[in-house]
């Protein structure tokens, strides 16, 4: 781990990679479990819709888990838990920045 990401990701997750689609039962396999130190934090946002028969406005509270790492092994696709999640949650989205200007290695963000 860098310099700088060793004071900044202190906190435990486990991931569980995504192996491929069972071709028999269709049913997603997973290789084995491994932790990974990062930053997690919780994103809000309600959605607005125009919905049902009458036309009535609907909304709904989609919260995200977006979680910050060095660590590049997680991918789309992956299951990701920790302390208080609720339970394994997929991850939808990676993302990274650069470092190559603080001669640091990439850090990584993960949505899910």
């Amino acid at each position: 781990m860098s310099s700088i990401a060793n004071w900044s990701y202190t906190y435990a997750a486990t991931v569980t990679p995504f192996l491929d689609i069972n071709g028999v039962t269709g049913k997603p396999e997973f290789g084995d479990p491994y932790s990974i130190l990062c930053n997690v934090t919780a994103v809000e946002d309600e959605k607005r819709a125009v919905g049902g028969q009458s036309g009535a406005n609907g909304h709904e509270l989609v919260a995200t888990h977006v979680i910050y790492t060095e660590d590049g092994r997680p991918q789309e696709g992956d299951m990701i838990e920790f302390e208080g999640s609720n339970g394994k949650q997929k991850i939808l989205h990676r993302t990274f920045w650069e470092m190559t200007a603080f001669n640091d290695t990439p850090d990584y963000k993960l949505v899910t």
